[in-house]
């Protein structure tokens, strides 16, 4: 009689074992069924050659990251791996990378993914970023370079012929270089005074006597 109620119990047991789901939530599992993608990844700009990325990873339990970035249409390349110091317990400088050397109008492509031991994560977290600068050296800037190579110039250094940083202005009349030639003699641009023979403006040779 206990022979039997003992083989009953261990048939429950094994029958409750067999039904039972367990949870993979080990990365180091190979049957891990989480998401352990690093998230949100961020770009920050530090200087026109040197970028810092910065990134989440709420499941600590892993080795460390695999960053891969691509160039304009070349190919992803991974530039680096970096590893954690303690499994279990991510630092802040951790979860941040910075890349260097970087050309000014190149686009550039990051990913990065998450690995333990010889697994690494399904999806990956990435960000494009067109690497461009203003001509006052602010990162997309709208600041540009006018006709005489001046910064938001706006052709201001062009002279009223269109020269570059020339001498020639305008009159009074708003002539350029025309010296105030169309000015008459009462000094109105455009008008129609004139001198008489006398040299008198608009005199209407009254000065003249009857010699």
């Amino acid at each position: 009689m206990k022979n039997n109620v003992l083989k009953i119990l261990l048939l429950i047991a094994g029958l409750t074992t067999a039904c039972t789901k367990f949870d993979h939530t080990n990365p180091f599992d190979a049957n891990c069924d989480i998401d352990w993608t690093p998230k949100n990844l961020q770009v920050e700009v530090i200087n026109n050659s040197n970028i810092k990325l910065t990134w989440e990873q709420h499941i600590e339990q892993i080795s460390g990251f695999r960053i891969s970035r691509k160039t304009n249409n070349n190919e992803f390349t991974q530039i680096a791996e970096v590893k954690l110091k303690n499994i279990g317990n991510i630092k802040l400088n951790e979860t941040e990378f910075i890349d260097t050397n970087l050309i000014v109008g190149n686009f550039y492509i990051y990913q990065i993914k998450a690995w333990a031991d010889q697994f690494e994560t399904d999806n990956l977290s990435s960000i494009e970023i067109h690497f461009d600068f203003d001509c006052n050296g602010i990162y997309q800037g709208d600041a540009t370079v006018d006709e005489c190579g001046v910064c938001i110039g706006g052709n201001s250094d062009q002279d009223c012929a269109g020269v570059c940083f020339g001498d020639s202005a305008l009159d009074d009349c708003g002539v350029c270089d025309g010296g105030n030639a169309d000015q008459d003699c009462a000094g109105v641009c455009f008008g129609d005074s004139s001198l008489d023979d006398c040299g008198v403006c608009d005199g209407g040779n009254a000065d003249q006597d009857c010699a």
